[in-house]
């Protein structure tokens, strides 16, 4: 339900700066679309991959506090992605360093 919501509040603003109403309602039903699925990847992969939900938070903390930090100093573009691809990395490795050590507790008992 807040996926349709975040689509008809963000409608009026596109209807306000895209002259094409068919351009702007299109592509807001797309974003839905692509906010649905990527919900649905991201519950999926933070089922298999348990660290992974502090590696989100983190990743959206980041951009929080560089949005805010932005009116006084320059982030290149290439830092949000490094700082996400090595959050990611780090979430998968220390996920997958607990299940062998889950599994090494298993057969050692």
């Amino acid at each position: 339900a807040s996926d349709i919501m975040f689509a008809f509040d963000s409608i009026s603003a596109k209807i306000a700066s895209v002259p094409n109403q068919y351009i702007a309602f299109s592509s807001t039903v797309m974003a839905v679309f692509g906010l649905r699925a990527t919900f649905f990847l991201v519950h999926d992969l933070v089922q298999e991959i348990e660290s992974l939900k502090y590696g989100v938070a983190f990743i959206v903390s980041y951009i929080g506090v560089q949005l805010i930090l932005s009116q006084w100093r320059y982030f290149p573009n290439w830092s949000t992605c490094a700082v996400t691809g090595v959050v990611l990395m780090m979430c998968i490795l220390a996920s997958a360093c607990q299940k062998i050590s889950s599994r090494r507790r298993e057969h050692s008992t």
